[in-house]
């Protein structure tokens, strides 16, 4: 092999060597998405809501913006039950379903639980169009029908709708999603997440599937009660602070091994300085000519 053609095998091999390190640096240092909260707001936003109520809520002690969508439900009327959903800016998206009138709500309701990853932003109320609600995290979009208020859309999302009633685990099932889905469970009461013991279920944009044990994806934070002398849980965070971080944890994992973990590193993170030069291309031709000058002359 002459030096020509040993430059051009080193090429080709430490390309793939790049690519590979390029990869696992991003995997390792991809930016933290840590929403500003100063562009959440909190309160009623002003403009027309059809036949829907709504709100937005922001936490800075806990880092935390979400909005919320439901029917209004006035006391002359006869609607006995509705439904609402909460975004939140940490990917969540609860369907929260009320049975009864509002002195019951607290008695009665039920939830369904997702987390669409990446994280793309804080929740943000768009109210141009009088016939949606629209809510924009960054490049994700939800749109509600302002007067039934179910859902029209979400980016990236497949998604069925079915009427309110207990036996469907809150009534909305994501079927795809093009990037990381966690189905943290249906409860009645509190979230089910908030039981450590219990499994939630991670799916990639290919259908792809594994369960995790709460207690390794979720954070619990509890205070002592000198009344009942027991510890109440009084928070529950995810233990990702960065996509990159959930990337990390679900490719080391036993069971998540084999998801598509690709969507969860930003754009501009991905190797896409990564070059493969083919084998007889004029690129490489002039790589290993300049390649071989520079070694002939160090050699000298």
């Amino acid at each position: 092999m002459n030096s020509s053609n040993a430059i051009k095998f080193l090429l080709l091999a430490t390309g793939g060597i790049y690519c590979f390190f390029s990869s696992a640096i991003t995997m390792t240092f991809a930016q933290a998405i840590n929403p500003e909260l100063t562009a959440c707001s909190d309160g009623v936003p002003e403009g027309s809501h059809g036949a829907l109520s709504l709100d937005s809520f922001r936490d800075v002690r806990r880092n935390r913006c979400l909005v919320t969508i439901k029917q209004k439900i006035e006391e002359e009327d006869s609607i006995t039950h509705s439904r609402g959903f909460s975004i939140t800016a940490a990917g969540l998206l609860m369907i929260q379903n009320h049975y009864g009138t509002d002195d019951t709500y607290s008695r009665t309701t039920d939830a369904r639980y997702f987390f669409l990853f990446p994280r793309t932003g804080v929740p943000v109320f768009d109210l141009t169009n009088p016939d949606k609600v629209i809510v924009r995290t960054g490049q994700r979009e939800f749109q509600f029908d302002s007067t039934s208020g179910k859902i029209l859309s979400i980016t990236g999302v497949e998604f069925t709708e079915s009427e309110i009633n207990r036996e469907n685990k809150g009534g909305v099932e994501i079927t795809s999603f093009d990037g990381i889905l966690l189905d943290a469970g249906y409860g009645a009461g509190s979230p089910s997440f908030e039981k450590p013991k219990k499994k939630s279920t991670f799916r990639d944009k290919n259908g792809v599937t594994c369960k995790v044990t709460n207690s390794e994806i979720f954070e619990y934070q509890y205070r002592f009660n000198t009344d009942t002398g027991k510890e109440d849980l009084i928070d529950t965070q995810l233990k990702f602070r960065t996509d990159a971080e959930l990337a990390k944890f679900l490719s080391e994992h036993k069971t998540c091994k084999k998801l598509d973990v690709s969507s969860l590193l930003p754009a501009e993170e991905k190797p896409k300085d990564c070059i493969f030069l083919e084998t007889n291309s004029e690129e490489l031709d002039q790589l290993a000519r300049i390649a071989t000058q520079i070694f002939a002359t160090i050699s000298h």
